[in-house]
């Protein structure tokens, strides 16, 4: 009887193991797209486009004009307010998608996104950049 309760009590550890790992993997996998305290960069978008500008390699613009091709990247804000680089949700050209990408991975960190509790949490977000168009 008492090897039985070792051997219930070792399978029961087990299951609350797996599912304690199972909840924090769901918790990482969460992320928002609007919360109330929205993540930015410095104090706002000319900050981050005077980054992405000042630090890229390949000409941008801080807006689209006709002689621009857009891209739009998606990224994660995480919430100590680094930025994950996640892929080009649209856009042409693997030059302009690799020098966005060495752009976000080399940003600062944000201000970080929060729920109304003043949680942080995860938000994903999408950046449009505006490459000047190569003749």
């Amino acid at each position: 009887m008492n090897k039985h309760n070792e051997y219930l009590k070792i399978g029961l550890l087990v299951i609350l193991a797996m599912t304690i790992a199972k909840t924090h993997r769901a918790q990482e996998a969460q992320f928002y797209t609007i919360v109330p305290e929205m993540p930015a960069f410095g104090s706002g978008n000319d900050d981050m486009f005077n980054y992405f500008i000042e630090n890229s390699t390949i000409p941008l613009t801080a807006r689209r004009t006709d002689s621009t091709n857009a891209m739009f990247v998606s990224v994660m804000i995480e919430p100590d307010g680094t930025i994950t680089y996640k892929g080009v949700a649209r856009g042409t050209g693997d030059l302009e998608a690799a020098e966005a990408q060495r752009l976000i991975e080399e940003m600062p960190k944000w201000s970080i996104g929060r729920l109304n509790d003043g949680t942080a949490v995860r938000v994903s977000y999408t950046i449009p950049f505006w490459f000047v168009k190569r003749d």
